[in-house]
């Protein structure tokens, strides 16, 4: 009698289910909730990234300068890595202190020979005429401007007349 009133309890145990429901849509719910607190907290921390951001170009380029501080040329060489666009470059001179020179977009006819795109081999010739150069040393930036980075970078020396 112990031994059928066991099996009978045993029995009412294993075929019972009703509880199992409801925990299971508990779980899926935080779980649900948790993921989307998660990917919009992401989005509204600046976690998830810009869609439309490009990214930099590889590239290795030599600066230097032709001329006296009255007039001549910086001129930046690509010797290897990515080709970039000529007019997604902009060429920023600064004197070692940081103070300006000059900005220039690079202008296809105006920089590179008519040519849509800065490649291995090519140069670009900025005139710093205009740019009243009175320091001996100054730092030359290359930038893309639509990944907004530095693609290359150096020194000119500027001799006097």
């Amino acid at each position: 009698m112990v031994l059928k009133t066991l099996r009978q309890k045993v029995k009412g145990l294993l075929g019972e289910d009703r509880g199992v429901s409801p925990v299971i849509g508990v779980i899926l719910m935080v779980a649900i909730t948790v993921i989307l607190a998660a990917v919009i907290g992401a989005f509204v921390l600046g976690l998830g990234g810009d869609l439309e951001s490009s990214a930099a170009p590889q590239m290795s380029a030599s600066i230097s300068h032709s001329g006296d501080t009255t007039s001549g040329n910086a001129i930046i060489s690509h010797s290897g890595g990515d080709s970039v666009e000529t007019a997604d470059l902009r060429v920023v001179i600064r004197d070692i202190d940081g103070t300006s020179a000059g900005s220039h977009d690079v202008v296809n006819s105006d920089h590179v020979d008519g040519a849509e795109v800065f490649a291995t081999g090519d140069t670009i010739e900025i005139a710093t005429d205009g740019m009243s150069l009175s320091a001996q040393e100054y730092d030359v930036e290359v930038i893309h401007v639509p990944s907004d980075s530095i693609v290359a970078s150096g020194s000119i020396d500027v001799a006097s007349a």
